[in-house]
């Protein structure tokens, strides 16, 4: 039977990576992980590796970062000891990494030392093996993602960055792994299933990721941009209005293309896809809906910055004001005037977000016949004015 730490020993092999397994006592019995002539960073500081034997937590693996880009994995292994990954960087070059960890940890021979370059995909996996070798708890690469990129989350930075691009000039507008998986996730995306998505990343694949970059940055941030564009057009197939899905494209496209963290631009892009299937699923528009109602939003979202009447939408679209308001009440909960309020209120939340307009522009801008009116409506929907929504926005920010 295959001992921890043979296991130990033959991922740090596999992964040219150190692959330490601790008793009980925190004694190392694993002291062949560091080629001879370099120096180890964790018997040069003790007090570190302490530190990060006594983050070990049984329920799940606990990742450490430190100088960037350089992780430690601490988990629980077979036996009942302590296995600790690492170090090793998920970013090329990795130079600069080595010499800021020889530093941190007080190497005699700096220049010397050279830490490993490991893709994170790869040390995910491995590192999810080790763990399910002593646990039955679950545990998947996306799990590690989220808990890595968790301390800083670009996801809310991403999506409000979309508000000022809906309502400025509107924009007309490999992977190898298995095609019947893509279309399962771009389903689920499609159908507003917000679990049917979890479900197709757990899936076990056996191709590989195309390569979409010379470098390893370059590749995720094309690999999430793909992601990105993928899921929006699954999302406008299920309903969701082409002009909001483009803008939350380009927004999230622009935040990738200016990150510097694959993990991070990996956690983004997750979060992208789980940002459509929920504006899917929350509009309600993962069922068969009336095309009159979905020809009508559509007119309402293009004109959103003129005033709009209810009477002259359903003469545009051939019926009469009081059978169109009655379609919005069966779909929407609310006639059709109603729901024009409250498109034009949520589009000015978006706009509030632009200190630079006031508050006057922002009503003139939505066809309000006077600020005062705009703060009547707002207040009507949102239980406060649109300034204290503005001054809380901020502080949040």
């Amino acid at each position: 039977m295959l001992t921890a730490r043979q296991l130990c020993s033959h991922l740090c092999y596999m992964l040219h990576t150190p692959v330490r397994l601790y008793d009980a006592a925190g004694n190392c019995l694993t002291n062949d992980v560091i080629a001879a002539d370099q120096e180890d960073p964790l018997v040069c500081d003790p007090v570190f590796a302490a530190e990060l034997l006594a983050m070990r937590r049984d329920s799940a693996p606990v990742l450490h970062t430190e100088c960037g880009s350089v992780l430690y994995a601490v988990l629980p292994a077979p036996d009942g000891g302590t296995a600790v990954v690492g170090p090793f960087s998920y970013n090329r070059p990795t130079g600069a990494s080595s010499l800021a960890v020889a530093a941190a940890h007080a190497l005699r021979r700096p220049q010397a030392y050279r830490i490993s370059f490991l893709p994170l995909d790869f040390a995910f996996e491995a590192i999810t093996l080790l763990f399910h070798a002593g646990s039955d708890a679950p545990l998947s690469r996306d799990d590690l993602y989220l808990m890595l990129a968790s301390e800083e989350d670009y996801t809310e930075s991403a999506r409000s960055d979309a508000y000022s691009i809906i309502y400025q000039m509107r924009e007309t507008d490999s992977a190898h792994n298995s095609y019947a998986q893509e279309l399962r996730e771009q389903k689920a995306i499609r159908e507003g299933n917000l679990e049917a998505l979890k479900a197709s990343w757990a899936e076990v694949q056996t191709g590989q990721i195309g390569r979409l970059g010379r470098d390893e940055l370059t590749h995720y941030r094309n690999l999430a941009i793909v992601v990105v564009t993928l899921s929006s057009r699954s999302a406008m197939e299920g309903g969701l209005l082409p002009e909001i899905a483009y803008s939350l494209t380009d927004s999230y496209t622009m935040k990738i293309s200016e990150m510097q963290d694959v993990a991070k631009i990996t956690k983004l892009a997750r979060s992208a896809e789980l940002h459509f299937a929920d504006l899917v699923q929350s509009a309600s528009v993962g069922k068969e809906q009336n095309r009159y109602v979905t020809r009508c939003k559509q007119l309402i979202h293009d004109r959103m910055h003129q005033k709009i009447s209810a009477q002259e939408l359903a003469d545009e679209l051939g019926l009469s004001r009081s059978y169109l308001s009655q379609l919005f009440v069966e779909q929407e909960g609310l006639n059709l005037s109603s729901y024009i309020l409250r498109a034009k209120i949520r589009a000015s939340e978006y706009l509030l977000m632009m200190p630079e307009l006031s508050l006057e522009q922002i009503a003139a801008t939505l066809g309000f016949s006077s600020q005062s009116h705009f703060g009547q409506v707002f207040k009507r929907f949102n239980g406060m004015t649109p300034g204290s929504y503005r001054e809380q926005h901020q502080r949040q920010k």
